[in-house]
């Protein structure tokens, strides 16, 4: 009878020290909600640069800089029509003047008084073919290995590789995240009501490039359709370049990609992505993929 009043005793205490710690832990809820207070959530519009004449002989470009012709220049302002309701906090292209001339059409459809700056990263760039720039595409298909059907892993003679495209491309947007996120989170933070000013230029942001999806404990939040976004970012870029940060996208950050996911984008073709991002985590949604509407009915035969 004492080893039982003893047992139940024991019993007792254990069931209200679990009670008293169930009432102390917040629902999963709570925390995801607590959650978004340590995250930002931006937009990034990505567009190709509009035609130019190499395109049109489908000659390889890579790094060479040959700007848009007239039908690059019609394009480029049609996707600005396209965006005109659009209002960007940033805007980004490339070193190479298609892209910043098709950044710039693009500014001047939108209905901002003062569009923002435009910033030239070279990060964003188009891939280096090496010695194959240049050539006609159709040429380049002959160096191809018997059997080999895609041509954008071929590696020509002093040419970068798709892992090093990569690696810049994503270096330039895990910089993009921490300005965001920099720059919102010292905003909420001032206790005296004043904004402290950002550059856009993100050559001084520092940012833990080891750090990738899911290397936390909570899962990230899911971007809400309807949740405002906190800045609007343009970034104007080149095909095989595009073509790689997408796949990184949805392979590396688990981003669903529409089908087909291996489409080339056409010229000034553009995708939309809604980014979540702290420190430690991001969540990314596709909420456009290369969509080319706003071409579709151009008179070729006048350009």
């Amino acid at each position: 009878n004492i080893n039982i009043r003893v047992c139940s005793y024991f019993i007792q205490r254990i069931s209200h020290r679990m009670s008293d710690t169930a009432a102390t832990v917040k629902p999963t809820s709570t925390m995801l909600r607590s959650n978004k207070n340590s995250s930002v959530l931006f937009q990034l519009i990505c567009i190709r640069h509009g035609e130019t004449d190499s395109n049109r002989e489908k000659r390889i470009q890579g790094h060479i800089d040959i700007p848009l012709n007239a039908l690059g220049l019609e394009q480029a302002k049609r996707a600005g029509i396209a965006l005109s309701s659009q209002v960007f906090s940033r805007a980004y292209c490339s070193d190479l003047s298609r892209t910043e001339q098709t950044a710039r059409q693009i500014l001047q459809q939108t209905a901002m008084s003062s569009p923002p700056d435009l910033v030239v990263d070279a990060r964003i760039k188009e891939r280096y073919f090496g010695v194959v720039e240049n050539m006609l595409y159709n040429d380049v298909l002959k160096l191809l290995d018997p059997g080999q059907l895609d041509w954008s892993a071929y590696v020509a003679e002093k040419g970068e590789t798709l892992g090093e495209v990569e690696i810049r491309f994503v270096n330039f947007f895990k910089t993009l995240c921490q300005s965001v996120y920099d720059k919102h989170k010292a905003k909420s933070s001032e206790e005296n009501g004043s904004t402290t000013e950002h550059s856009n230029d993100l050559s001084n942001v520092k940012v833990d490039f080891d750090i990738e999806n899911g290397h936390d404990d909570e899962a990230p939040e899911d971007c809400n359709d309807a949740e405002e976004v906190c800045e609007n970012v343009l970034m104007v870029s080149h095909g095989a370049a595009l073509r790689l940060f997408y796949s990184h996208m949805e392979k590396t950050l688990h981003c669903t990609v529409p089908e087909p996911k291996d489409i080339f984008p056409l010229n000034t073709a553009y995708s939309v992505f809604k980014v979540r991002y702290s420190p430690r985590r991001y969540k990314v949604t596709c909420q456009t993929y290369n969509k080319a509407d706003h071409i579709k009915d151009i008179d070729l035969s006048t350009f």
